[in-house]
């Protein structure tokens, strides 16, 4: 039995993106035009979802399942 998948707003998921392509929270910031303090919102909002104990963690397995 597999879980359903989390639902993951358009900014987590493009900043779970973000981070995987080596992008720092000051440069994903400037890339969404928002603040870091938003990024980071965004960022573990995401982590939370997939219950991982890191944000990297969370964008590995956003990525494998397809989110």
């Amino acid at each position: 039995m597999t879980l359903p998948e989390p639902e993951m707003t358009s900014v987590e998921r493009r900043c779970l993106m973000l981070v995987t392509e080596g992008n720092s929270v000051p440069d994903i910031a400037r890339l969404l035009g928002c603040s870091a303090a938003m990024v980071l919102v965004h960022l573990m909002a995401a982590r939370d979802k997939f219950a991982a104990p890191t944000v990297i963690d969370a964008a590995i397995i956003a990525r494998r399942s397809g989110c």
